[in-house]
């Protein structure tokens, strides 16, 4: 758990997550061109706009996961449209049609990288005798 210490709306103030969330969260704030604080500032609005406000640790793992649920859905919607063109290509070629790819900043992006970081096995781990 790291605590990590900002300015909202002109106030100090901490937050606690798992450096995994954190490293996440700190990658989407970079995809989106934004500070760490920025992107923290845009989630607490956010979640103070809400009838029941969560802890601003909570909102933020929330925001975390959403991101890579919204991440994965726009992955397999790109995969069954290319899947539909290559089906459709081979009925009926068209000429002159670009190449669907899924969107290079789902898989290439640094929130995408930050998420191979944490889905790769460690390297470190000594085999089970």
């Amino acid at each position: 758990m790291r605590k990590t210490s900002i300015t909202l709306q002109g106030h100090r103030t901490s937050f606690s997550l798992e450096a995994d969330f954190l490293l996440l969260l700190r990658a989407l704030a970079e995809e989106r061109d934004l500070s760490l604080a920025q992107l923290v500032a845009q989630i607490d609005r956010a979640r103070l706009s809400q009838a029941e406000p969560a802890n601003l640790s909570s909102a933020l793992r929330l925001f975390v996961v959403h991101a890579i649920a919204r991440r994965q859905v726009k992955l397999e919607r790109a995969s069954l449209d290319q899947a539909s063109l290559e089906h459709t290509s081979l009925e009926q070629p068209v000429s002159g049609q670009a190449d669907a790819k899924p969107q290079d900043d789902l898989q290439d992006g640094p929130f995408a990288q930050a998420l191979r970081q944490l889905t790769e096995p460690p390297t470190d781990l000594k085999p089970a005798k």
